[in-house]
C-alpha cells in the first residue's frame, strides 16, 4: 500500500462523505454501537461493500474484551483492504460499557500506536468504570486526542503531519546579541549522541521558530535536535559534527548553526606540526564542515589536515581534518600540518570544549570548603550478589575497619556466604539497592556503600575493583580526603564526566557475562521522560550531574533522605514489574542514581582525585586462572603473576 496516499488526502471526520472507489461513495455513522453484551468491540460503516469487509470484526465483537488486541490487528487489515479497494478513509470502533475493563480499554488505547491504523483513520469510544485511569493514559499518548461524552471517553487519532512536508532547509540570515548573525542549515534527521546540555521542556519545542530562538539565546548552542511538542535539545561543541545520530525514525530533527564565514585563505599553514590536544575527528570530511565546525566555537585553534595526495590544503575539497586545540605546533608528525584559524574568525566562547571531561558550562560549580571532614561512625556496605565469588569481602572491610557493616543481599544461592540475605531476583542490583533504602529509610547508616557482587571479573583491567577501593578511599576513616556526602569513580577514571542524555532509549543489549540480552520495556520512555515522571520535570540536576555505569558508589544518610520515601517505593514498583528479566527501568536507574545523590552543584574536579588501582588485582588473576586456566587471552594481566610450575 502506498503509504503516502493517506496523507495525500484530506481528513474525513466520522459522519463525512468519503470518495470512494469510482463514483461509489461510503457514508460512515457518527456513533458505532457497541455489542450487546456490551463488552467487546464492533465496527460499523454503511454500505453493502463494506458490510461485507466488516463481518470479521462484528464476529470479533461478540468474543470477550481480552481479545481486544486482536480486534484492532484485524481492523488494521481490513483498513488497509478498504482504503486500497473500497475507497473508505475513516473506520470507527466502540470499546467496551460502563463495566468494561478498564486495564483492557486503556490496552486498547495503547494498541492504535501498535496497529497498522493509519493514525487518523481511527477512532475510539471508550466507555468504563475507571475513567480517571483511562484518561490518565490517553493524556500520555501524543498520538491520540481525548475527550469525555455521555458515550464514554472518545479517544480520535491525532493526523499526523503530512509525508511530503519536508523540513526548512536552511534559513535566512538572523542575530542576536549572544552571537551576532548567524542562520541554520538542515544538518539531517536523529539527535546528536554527544554534546547534550538543554531542552525537554515543551514550550520550547512548539515549533521550528521557536526552537530556533532558543538556541539563538545561547553561546554555546552548535546544534539543536527537535522533536516538536516534546523537545528542543541544544548541543555544544562536544558533540563533533554530530556526525553520528540516534532516533532517525522517532521523529528528531537536527540543524547546524551556521556563523559568518570566515576567510581561510588567509589562513597560515604550519606544515609537518600538530597541536599539543585534538578532537573531533572526521575522516573523509568535506573541507568546508571542517572549517563550519572550527568557526562554531572559541575552543577550535585551527584544524589538523592530513595531506593524502593533495599537494596543498587549499588545494583539496575533502581529506582527514581535525579540531586542533591546546599548543599550536607542539609536536612534529610529517603526515600532518596545521591549519591557524584566521584572526578574523569571532567564535562563540566555549569553556568545555578544552576540558571535555567537565560539566555543561551551563552548570554551576562547588568549591571545596577548607579542613578536614568528620568521620562516618556508622557504614553500612550493601552488595547485592548473584552466585559470584564474594572473597573481595573481606578485603573491603577491613579497609574500613570497625564501623563498616555487612549487608550481603544474595538473589541466587543462599549458600555462597553464611551471611546471605535472600533477594528476590529482579534483573541487577538496582532493585536490591532501593528495597534496602526502603526497607531501612529511616535507619540508615552515616554512609551506605553501594557495590555490585562481580568484583571479582578480571575485566577491563580490575575495573569494578578500582571503583569500589576509589569509593572506599574517599569514606576511609582514616583518609583525609574531602567526603561531601556522594562519590563514585562514573566510570574508567576519575575525572570522567558521562553525559545524561534525555533521549537514551535501548532495547537490548551484549552483556560481557551473559551475551545478548532483550530487555523487559519501561512504563515510560526515553530517560527524559522517565525521570521526569518519577524524579523530577526538571532535569538540569541530571544534565549537571550526568551519569555512573556499573552501580557502585556511597552516600550519605542526608543524601539518600534528600527524596521522599514515597520515591524510591514507586521507583521500586518500576523495577519490579519484569520480575526476573533484565529491564530498561534497569538501566534508567543506573543512569539516575548519580542526579539523585550527587551535589547540587557539580563538583569541583580537584575533589574527584582519588586511587585508580585494584589492590585485590593478584586476587582477581588467580581466580581467573582457577576458572579458565593459565590462558593470556582469558586472564589478561598474567604476566604480574609468576608463571605456574
Amino acid at each position: 500500500m502506498d503509504v503516502n496516499r493517506w496523507n495525500r488526502s484530506s481528513h474525513h471526520s466520522v459522519g463525512d462523505a468519503v470518495p470512494g472507489a469510482g463514483s461509489a461513495v461510503a457514508q460512515l455513522p457518527a456513533a458505532p454501537r457497541a455489542s450487546k453484551n456490551g463488552s467487546c468491540p464492533t465496527a460499523r460503516t454503511q454500505g453493502s461493500q463494506a458490510d461485507s469487509v466488516l463481518n470479521p470484526i462484528r464476529k470479533v465483537g461478540r468474543l470477550c474484551t481480552p481479545l481486544l488486541a486482536l480486534a484492532l490487528l484485524t481492523l488494521s487489515t481490513v483498513t488497509a483492504f478498504s482504503e486500497r479497494w473500497l475507497g473508505l478513509k475513516h473506520i470507527s470502533v466502540t470499546f467496551g460499557s460502563k463495566n468494561a475493563s478498564t486495564a483492557a480499554s486503556v490496552s486498547g488505547v495503547d494498541d492504535i500506536r501498535r496497529s497498522h491504523i493509519p493514525p487518523h483513520n481511527l477512532s475510539l469510544v471508550l466507555a468504563a468504570s475507571n475513567q480517571d485511569a483511562i484518561s490518565s493514559r490517553l493524556v500520555s499518548n501524543p498520538s491520540v486526542a481525548a475527550s469525555l461524552n455521555s458515550s464514554g471517553i472518545v479517544a480520535t487519532a491525532k493526523p499526523k503531519e503530512s509525508l511530503n512536508s519536508k523540513p526548512a532547509v536552511e534559513t535566512g540570515w538572523m542575530t542576536s546579541p549572544e552571537i551576532g548573525p548567524h542562520r541554520y542549515v538542515l544538518h539531517g534527521s536523529g539527535y546528536c549522541q554527544s554534546g547534550y546540555y538543554a531542552g525537554w521542556l515543551p514550550a520550547e519545542a512548539t515549533d521550528l521558530a521557536t526552537c530556533m530562538r532558543t538556541c539563538s539565546a545561547e553561546h554555546q548552542c552548535v546544534f539543536f535536535s527537535l522533536k516538536v511538542g516534546l523537545t528542543c535539545s541544544r548541543f555544544d561543541s562536544t558533540s563533533s559534527m554530530c556526525r553520528q545520530r540516534e532516533g532517525s525514525n522517532d521523529g528528531y530533527v537536527s540543524y547546524l548553526k551556521i556563523l559568518p564565514s570566515c576567510n581561510w585563505t588567509s589562513a597560515s599553514v604550519l606544515q609537518g606540526k600538530r597541536c599539543s590536544r585534538w578532537f573531533n575527528d572526521m575522516p573523509k570530511s568535506q573541507r568546508k564542515d571542517a572549517e563550519i565546525f572550527c568557526e562554531s566555537t572559541s575552543g577550535c585553534h585551527g584544524i589538523h589536515w592530513r595531506h593524502e595526495g593533495a599537494a596543498t590544503y587549499f588545494g583539496s575539497t575533502k581529506g582527514w581534518y581535525q579540531g586542533c586545540a591546546g599548543i599550536s605546533g607542539a609536536t612534529n608528525n610529517k603526515d600532518w600540518d596545521i591549519v591557524v584559524k584566521p584572526q578574523s574568525c569571532k567564535s562563540p566562547r566555549d569553556n568545555r570544549l578544552g576540558s571535555p571531561w567537565l560539566p555543561p558550562d551551563i552548570c554551576p560549580v562547588a568549591k571545596l570548603s577548607g579542613g578536614p571532614r568528620s568521620p562516618a561512625k556508622t557504614i553500612d556496605v550493601v552488595i547485592a550478589a548473584f552466585n559470584e565469588n564474594l572473597s573481595f569481602i573481606e578485603p573491603v572491610l577491613s579497609t574500613l575497619g570497625s564501623t563498616a557493616n555487612l549487608q550481603l543481599y544474595c538473589s541466587g544461592s543462599q549458600t555462597l556466604d553464611s551471611r546471605c540475605r535472600p533477594a528476590p531476583n529482579r534483573g541487577g542490583e538496582n532493585h536490591v539497592y532501593l528495597q534496602h533504602i526502603v526497607n531501612n529509610y529511616d535507619t540508615l547508616a552515616d554512609v551506605t556503600v553501594f557495590t555490585v557482587g562481580s568484583i571479582m571479573r578480571n575485566h577491563n583491567d580490575q575495573l569494578l575493583c578500582k571503583k569500589l577501593f576509589y569509593v572506599l578511599g574517599k569514606i576511609n576513616p582514616a583518609a583525609t580526603t574531602h567526603f561531601r556526602g556522594f562519590a563514585t569513580m562514573a566510570h574508567t577514571f576519575p575525572t570522567q564526566f558521562n553525559p545524561f542524555n534525555p533521549s537514551f532509549d535501548i532495547k537490548s543489549y551484549r552483556s560481557q557475562k551473559w551475551g545478548r540480552i532483550r530487555l523487559c520495556p519501561s512504563s515510560i520512555s526515553p530517560l527524559g521522560s522517565w525521570y521526569q515522571h518519577f524524579i523530577e520535570n526538571n532535569l538540569s540536576r541530571a544534565v549537571c550531574a550526568g551519569v555512573l555505569y556499573n552501580g557502585i558508589f556511597a552516600a550519605s544518610r542526608e543524601r539518600v533522605q534528600r527524596w521522599p520515601l514515597e520515591t524510591y517505593k514507586r521507583l521500586l514498583l518500576e523495577l519490579s514489574t519484569c520480575g526476573e528479566l533484565r529491564s530498561v527501568p534497569d538501566h534508567y536507574m543506573e543512569r539516575t542514581w548519580k542526579a539523585m545523590l550527587e551535589d547540587d552543584e557539580a563538583p569541583d574536579q580537584s575533589s574527584l582525585a582519588g586511587a585508580n588501582s585494584c589492590p585485590m588485582k593478584k586476587m582477581i588473576l588467580r581466580e581467573c586462572v582457577r576458572q579458565n586456566g593459565y590462558r593470556k587471552e582469558a586472564c589478561p594481566g598474567l604476566e604480574t603473576l609468576e608463571e605456574p610450575d
